[in-house]
């Protein structure tokens, strides 16, 4: 058998929705797959209904971005895989997971609207993406933007800083080139741009710690794997 248990759909970081995820493991030959969307459960029963159509396995799934703290050894971002678990009994964490993103948000806004709002908003000039008559910010802009440019709805959508740059840059940017660049998933522009704009970032979205994750995957009758050992 053939099987790949870690995949994302536009239900967080992906390009293809749930049911076009299904079909493209199916035309590449995969016979069990697991879709596992950013601290997201978004996509599963329509991933599941596709997969019981074309006769591909679907098994639930989640990646849930945690924080490791255990004395000197400190992982900031670990992320762990929740697998086969019923879908009711993981609703309420995931939930929870998207309100404290949409909270980081908020205070993300803020931030920004404070500044352009503020006094020091002239040294803008001096950045390398700098801004051009930028108006104020709230969380359902980012949500919206998001929305549009996937053409999926999700009410709780996997939003994080690059959502709000990609928003602020494309309606307020001054410079086109740069802006095509900072806007460019993994690229060094996005990462001087982030930097740019560091004082934005107050407040972090709260992470469950990898123990709380572990629960919350077992409590629903999952299994819990580490995602990415490499990279921790």
């Amino acid at each position: 058998m053939k099987i790949d248990t870690h995949m994302h759909s536009k239900a967080s970081d992906g390009l293809w929705t749930p049911s076009q995820v299904v079909v493209e493991a199916k035309n590449r030959g995969l016979d069990v797959i697991a879709l596992t969307d950013h601290d997201s459960i978004q996509g599963l029963r329509e991933a599941m209904e596709i997969g019981s159509v074309l006769d591909i396995r679907v098994v639930t799934g989640i990646e849930i971005d945690a924080v490791y703290d255990c004395g000197d050894v400190k992982v900031r971002d670990l992320e762990l895989l929740g697998l086969g678990f019923e879908i009711p009994l993981m609703q309420d964490f995931a939930l929870s997971r998207a309100k404290a993103r949409m909270d980081a948000m908020d205070g993300y806004c803020k931030a920004y609207n404070e500044y352009i709002l503020g006094e020091g908003f002239s040294r803008n000039a001096t950045m390398k993406y700098s801004l051009v008559d930028p108006k104020p910010l709230c969380v359902a802009d980012v949500i919206n933007h998001r929305n549009n440019k996937l053409h999926y709805d999700n009410p709780h959508p996997f939003i994080s800083k690059p959502d709000l740059l990609e928003v602020i840059l494309t309606r307020y940017g001054a410079d086109r080139d740069c802006i095509r660049g900072a806007i460019a998933s993994g690229r060094k522009e996005s990462r001087e741009c982030k930097a740019e704009y560091s004082f934005l970032w107050v407040g972090n979205a709260k992470k469950p710690t990898f123990y709380e994750a572990i629960d919350a995957v077992h409590r629903a009758g999952g299994k819990a794997v580490i995602a990415q050992p490499g990279l921790s």
